[in-house]
């Protein structure tokens, strides 16, 4: 359901429901040690950064050709993510 309605579901109470937001044609997705999820989607060019527990989505990212999968890199504190059709890898700093 991810990739073409957009609708990122969890398991809350044994059972699957969606996050609140849509994040359409996402390619990648990761949670970090505190909990936190990472989606990039391909057709957007964005990657966003989400609150498990108030469902905020913040965009880290935006303006890519096609944000691919990435890599968390936690130690460190960003995501390497690739703009797969601008032949582009960037650096996004996590933000807290």
């Amino acid at each position: 359901m991810l990739f073409f309605k957009g609708n990122f579901l969890v398991t809350k109470n044994g059972e699957l429901s969606p996050l609140r937001g849509e994040f359409r044609g996402a390619d990648a997705v990761e949670q970090d040690s505190k909990g936190n999820y990472y989606v990039s989607s391909w057709v957007s060019g964005k990657v966003w950064k989400i609150n498990p527990e108030t469902e905020v989505s913040t965009v880290l990212i935006e303006g890519l050709e096609s944000a691919a999968d990435f890599y968390l890199e936690e130690d460190n504190n960003r995501l390497l993510v690739p703009d797969m059709m601008g032949g582009k890898i960037y650096a996004v700093p996590l933000k807290n």
